[in-house]
């Protein structure tokens, strides 16, 4: 297996945090890493046969989770995450370096002209400030729970879309979560605004993206 990088965006510095990881750190409880600058840590923590994430976002600053497959993380060349309420956004990137790499400048670009969008200086002039959790985001649950559905179908081989090509990404809508594919625009919408609503799409063993 080639080496393995994880890397994520300090919310506080704005600095890009990268790490050499692999399989050692997704078999043992918890790896911890933390930005130069001290403000900031991603977790991975490996339980039950998931991989669980709490990385903090650059954009919203709050640490977003993501519970996935192993496989998801260790067979690909780079596996992106986003934002749930800013899908255009990644928070982190695991992969090979050169793809990270590569991602990551794009990413560096794409922040900087989100930036320029708002004539800000820092990602601090972009944070939400002075705001708790319920007025600035929808539930996380109901994400955290579609978003743990979709990437087990997805690494049984089990969530389609046209193009055949998807990572998939998700946004959250009026109604509850879509999930789309980022290459051809086709998407699937969970109905579910509230956690016990998500959990009720846990029966389902198969998506087809239209």
């Amino acid at each position: 297996m080639k080496e393995k990088y994880f890397s994520y965006r300090c919310p506080d510095c704005g600095e890009g945090v990268l790490s050499l990881i692999g399989r050692f750190a997704l078999s043992g409880d918890l790896c911890r890493l933390r930005c130069s600058c001290g403000k900031s840590y991603a977790d991975i923590v490996t339980q039950n046969g998931k991989v669980n994430l709490s990385v903090p976002c650059p954009i919203c600053k709050r640490a977003h989770n993501y519970t996935l497959a192993p496989t998801l993380l260790l067979e690909r060349e780079l596996f992106t995450l986003g934002c749930p309420y800013s899908p255009d956004i990644t928070v982190a990137m695991m992969g090979e370096k050169e793809p990270l790499d590569e991602a990551a400048g794009k990413e560096s670009e794409k922040l900087s002209t989100l930036l320029g969008a708002f004539e800000a200086d820092s990602l601090s002039d972009i944070q939400p400030q002075d705001m708790n959790d319920d007025e600035i985001l929808p539930d996380p649950a109901v994400y955290d729970t579609i978003r743990f559905l979709v990437r087990e179908l997805e690494a049984d081989g089990k969530a389609t879309c046209p193009c055949g090509r998807g990572s998939y990404d998700f946004r959250f809508t009026d109604d509850g979560i879509q999930v789309f594919c980022p290459d051809c625009g086709a998407s699937y919408e969970f109905v579910a605004t509230s956690p016990e609503a998500a959990n009720g799409y846990l029966s389902l063993d198969e998506i087809r993206l239209k």
